[in-house]
């Protein structure tokens, strides 16, 4: 494929312009993923001794999670009738100590950096080639703004990253959270906007995000080797929707090449 070939699209946060080069390749489709039937509506609150189990489960995970850092590659379909496709590859860097994911993206053709993600649980800064600028945001949603047909896709960053760094305990203390351990789920409240963490077998199976300001629903559900609990996981699946209509907007697959589990991290990594 020649370097014209190669698909332009504009990578969004807030009011920040990111210029990314995608290479376009066929792929089977991405595996489909399901939102839970019906909310839990049973929930405790986090004193609650009822929460006591569930709550003592999700603070085993989170020591057990250890730091990372891996090559990967991710594949987006976005669109509800004609889907557009996608190609990246990536390189991500996770501290435990620190709570810090650091995301390098690259195209898949020339493995050329193009942006740069540097992320803790509330804050997001982003470094584009080419420019000096950083742009900095509330952890919130990454829009991708394809030029051509001018449609958006939204990508619910926060799930992602809760997803990949398992630092949910602490969120489940600072934040408004209710505990389900008959179903072992955990609703979160941030703001306007609801979280269900859902776990299975003593680990995290999925993590819904609910926006009524947004009008979207988002899954990210962890895919594993069977019999293996891994952190991280060997692949994460996040479906995007409208929250009224229950349209699929967009799949998101993560799926990682490469990880070296438990190395240290050093602070230096999180530096542009």
């Amino acid at each position: 494929m020649s370097f014209h070939q190669i698909k332009k699209i504009l990578l969004l946060t807030g009011s920040s312009a990111l210029l990314i080069l995608i290479s376009c390749t066929s792929a089977p489709d991405i595996e489909d993923v399901q939102f839970l039937s019906a909310k839990q509506k049973k929930f405790h609150p986090f004193s609650d001794k009822r929460s006591a189990p569930l709550i003592a489960m999700t603070e085993r995970l989170d020591s057990d999670s250890q730091s990372f850092s891996g090559d990967f590659s991710i594949r987006i379909e976005s669109g509800i009738n004609q889907k557009e496709k996608i190609n990246l590859d990536g390189r991500i860097f996770f501290s435990k100590r620190s709570g810090k994911i650091k995301i390098q993206l690259m195209d898949s053709l020339f493995g050329l950096i193009f942006s740069q993600v540097i992320s803790s649980s509330d804050k997001i800064d982003i470094k584009s080639a080419g420019k000096d600028e950083i742009h900095s945001q509330p952890m919130d949603d990454i829009r991708l703004v394809d030029p051509r047909t001018k449609k958006t896709t939204i990508i619910p960053f926060p799930i992602i990253y809760y997803a990949l760094s398992l630092g949910f305990s602490q969120e489940f203390k600072k934040n408004k959270s209710y505990f389900s351990p008959e179903e072992n789920r955990v609703l979160v409240v941030r703001g306007k906007d609801e979280y269900q963490y859902v776990f299975s077998n003593g680990i995290l199976d999925s993590l819904e995000f609910y926006s009524e300001l947004k009008n979207i629903k988002a899954i990210a559900t962890v895919r594993n080797k069977q019999g293996k609990n891994l952190h991280p996981p060997d692949a994460l699946i996040t479906k995007v929707a409208n929250l009224k209509t229950d349209q699929e907007t967009n799949l998101i697959e993560l799926k990682f090449k490469t990880v070296k589990r438990g190395v240290e991290i050093p602070e230096s990594v999180f530096r542009f």
